[in-house]
């Protein structure tokens, strides 16, 4: 499970992800759209959400921010904005309890310039603006995911292990010298090191010329976890196994071999071998996506299979073990991505995946995506920006967990 580091307490994730950092914008992307940030992030921890993952590639951050200043209207009432239209009354006392505990909102100046209080200005760059978001959705309460994703750019420095992991030392000793690192950030910001290895043809051993995700991932460990990050690892290199991008964790000889599989074992030996810091660092973190998007359909008791082989396994007991370190250990597992159009092609799909996450007890689920410009998946907000997609959110709490002010009971 995953622990708080300030409490000590296991914690679930609940997560969207909010994508702009790795597409030019140099801000989390829709606020064009006429909506102001703050008041948005307010209304997605009324629906229950604590964790955002932001995608950034590191060739954007140095280019100046835009200006996102809009001129719009905030939700008079977040709470009736929340409320959903098939929602039971809340129980008495909710929204009390809600409103209560609400970050307030900052001020717009001048009065409905929405966005204002963002950094702006000549020298504001992308990674100015990501550090301020960051910050932000910290202090609206939220687990922050800052993951590289280059699939806009196509920028190879991940096959560059050394100056990759340079720059995400640099990248998390700003995080770190933020003043509220110690006491508000430290246990509640991870680093997702790379987004679907497989888009650059990077499996999990050297080839082609290219380094092993393995390689890649250690020496990224290495710079980050005596820094004090928390680490996000995603599979490569076993689509043959039939998920998807951004999974592939089968460690079992026999499925390594039967279906042609890159090997994840030397990474997790090497983890395994770097002690109990890094360890405690590490997070499995597999996409998972329908036949809509993976273009292959299972059954419910196959699909299980799968995913058990691929990262269920390696997060119940014992977890991993190493035969040539004579130890195991047990990672937590969140899926940094799931999502779809809701149509029917993914229904049965999106019901299996809840059930297993449910049965499995893992550590949470990120939607991809809130943006309404998913185009794979589409939004938690519709076109406009403005409105919420009830469907998506319907599916979240009735079978991922989700938990939104008015929701009663377990």
């Amino acid at each position: 499970a995953l622990v708080q580091a300030a409490t000590g307490r296991a914690v679930t994730l609940r997560g969207f992800n909010w994508f702009g950092f790795a597409t030019g914008r140099g801000a989390p992307d829709g606020l064009w759209g006429g909506i102001d940030f703050a008041a948005t992030l307010q209304q997605l921890r009324l629906l229950g959400f604590n964790a955002v993952r932001l995608p950034f590639d590191f060739s954007m951050l140095d280019a100046r921010a835009g200006d996102e200043r809009r001129q719009c209207a905030r939700p008079p009432d977040p709470l009736a904005a929340t409320l959903a239209p098939w929602a039971a009354p809340p129980r008495a006392g909710a929204a009390e309890a809600a409103r209560a505990a609400l970050a307030p909102l900052p001020p717009l100046a001048p009065p409905g310039a929405c966005n204002s209080y963002m950094p702006h200005g000549q020298r504001t760059t992308a990674a100015d603006r990501l550090l301020w978001t960051l910050r932000a959705c910290n202090g609206a309460g939220l687990y922050v995911i800052l993951a590289y994703h280059n699939l806009a750019s196509r920028d190879p420095l991940p096959a560059q292990p050394a100056r990759f992991a340079a720059a995400w030392a640099g990248l998390w000793d700003r995080v770190r010298a933020l003043p509220e690192f110690a006491g508000a950030l430290r246990g509640r910001v991870f680093a997702d090191v790379v987004n679907e290895l497989d888009a650059m043809g990077i499996g999990w051993q050297p080839a082609a010329g290219r380094p092993g995700a393995a390689q890649v991932y250690l020496a990224v460990a290495d710079a980050l976890a005596p820094r004090g990050a928390l680490l996000m690892f995603e599979g490569t290199g076993q689509q043959g196994f039939g998920l998807n991008w951004g999974d592939g964790f089968v460690t079992d000889p026999a499925l390594l071999k039967a279906y042609g599989l890159s090997d994840p074992r030397p990474f997790f030996d090497g983890l395994l071998a770097r002690g109990q810091m890094v360890l405690d660092a590490a997070v499995l973190s597999p996409h998972a996506y329908g036949p809509s998007i993976r273009r292959a359909a299972f059954p419910r008791a196959e699909l299980w299979r799968r995913m058990d082989a691929s990262f269920g396994r390696h997060a119940a007991a014992p977890g991993y073990c190493s035969a040539a370190l004579r130890a195991c250990h047990r990672f937590p597992v969140v899926v940094g991505e799931v999502g779809s159009l809701m149509g029917a092609e993914d229904a049965a799909f999106l019901a299996d995946f809840a059930a297993w996450m449910r049965a499995r007890n893992n550590s949470g689920w990120l939607w991809w995506a809130f943006n309404a410009n998913a185009m794979d998946t589409g939004g938690l907000v519709d076109a406009s920006w403005r409105a919420w997609e009830w469907k998506r959110i319907r599916y979240l709490v009735d079978q991922l967990g989700l938990r939104p002010w008015w929701r009663s009971g377990p």
